[in-house]
């Protein structure tokens, strides 16, 4: 899959999240990893120079 359609795909998965939800710090686990990409999506949108943060 190319980057548009990777971004494109990170777009339609996006959810809001609640307020007031708790909060846990711990170690990356896979299941962690739709959320670390929509983070990057979310604060360089499309311009993060390295493809595999949006995989």
């Amino acid at each position: 899959m190319n980057r548009e359609k990777r971004i494109k795909s990170l777009i339609e998965a996006r959810q809001d999240i609640e307020p007031g939800q708790d909060v846990e710090i711990d170690m990356f686990r896979p299941s962690d990893a739709l959320g670390i990409s929509l983070a990057y999506l979310a604060i360089h949108e499309d311009s993060f120079p390295i493809d595999h943060v949006y995989t």
